[in-house]
């Protein structure tokens, strides 16, 4: 989906937080793409710093800016932040059908151009949740050797099992075009749609593949409800009884099958023998106030390959 104008009240929160809003045209889908960049508080190190990157869920937009401290938890320890804010239901994937060539852009095409401008240093980490927990472990696989850290928050690494697919449609049956896995991936059964399964591919994750070491997290709540899905503790939107029922119900069930996909991810890591951390929550439901877990959980993992202190 390309990218959006921002209301006012958004560009005044981005200036106001010391982020600002930016645009890159990419040039294997011939348009440009939106996200929010940041660069470390401390201005002695912004030069030779290194780079996050966030992707969002299904709906893509500034879920990590609105509802996370992540612009400033990475900030102020040094390190370049760039959330990505367009590529809503896209699975930030290269598409066998159609103009989406994320894969492509990501991590071929971006990184030249924004590190440049921000003066990195080349070490970079990428973090997905949701829709693109998946896709940040796809990123890795790609594209060996480009990301030194790898974080997948609350996902399903399978695209192709019949749990994978059952989550994988159900972001397509969510985008606001008519949208099929068949037109993102072609045959579920296929080559190509093996090939963009994190799941069938966990050797590309090694040392081997990579040429390097890759500092690997993964998570997941349970999709148990605790005070952060009910509606005193919801940082989303205080208050909606609406919305935190929703959070019970329907986010409970997405993270349930989350769950289960990533201790399966976490238990063919083990049987691999590619180091990895993982945290599984005994509470939690699939929405902001989880996910925001990760970032200073994840942090131990991915300071390693950013070559940061945790």
């Amino acid at each position: 989906e390309p990218s959006r104008e921002l209301t006012a009240e958004e560009l005044w929160a981005i200036g106001n937080r010391g982020v600002e809003y930016a645009e890159a045209y990419s040039p294997v889908m011939g348009r440009r793409e939106s996200m929010l960049i940041a660069r470390p508080k401390d201005p002695a190190l912004r030069d030779n710093a290194p780079t996050i990157y966030l992707l969002n869920g299904l709906d893509a937009g500034t879920g990590w800016f609105a509802y996370t401290d992540a612009a400033e938890f990475y900030t102020s320890r040094g390190v370049n932040v760039v959330m990505i804010t367009s590529g809503a239901f896209s699975y930030y994937t290269n598409w066998i059908q159609g103009p989406d060539q994320w894969d492509t852009f990501l991590a071929r095409e971006l990184p030249a151009g924004v590190e440049q401008y921000l003066g990195a240093n080349g070490k970079r980490a990428v973090m997905g949740v949701s829709m693109s927990a998946t896709s940040a472990l796809s990123l890795a696989q790609n594209n060996p050797g480009v990301y030194d850290g790898v974080a997948s928050i609350s996902g399903c690494a399978s695209t192709t099992s019949p749990l994978g697919k059952i989550a994988a449609d159900a972001v397509f049956a969510s985008a606001h075009i008519p949208l099929t896995f068949e037109d993102v991936w072609g045959d579920p059964n296929g080559e190509y749609a093996r090939s963009y399964d994190p799941m069938l591919n966990l050797r590309k994750l090694s040392p081997e593949f990579q040429g390097k070491d890759l500092d690997l997290f993964i998570s997941s709540p349970s999709g148990l409800a605790g005070m952060e899905s009910l509606t005193t503790g919801n940082i989303v939107d205080p208050g909606n009884k609406d919305l935190a029922f929703n959070f019970v119900t329907i986010g409970g069930r997405i993270d349930l099958a989350s769950n289960i996909c990533t201790h399966v991810l976490h238990q063919r890591l083990n049987a691999r023998g590619i180091d990895h951390d993982a945290r599984f929550y005994p509470q939690g439901t699939h929405n902001w106030n989880s996910f925001h877990w990760a970032v200073a959980d994840s942090w131990p993992t991915l300071s390693r390959g950013l070559g940061k202190q945790a």
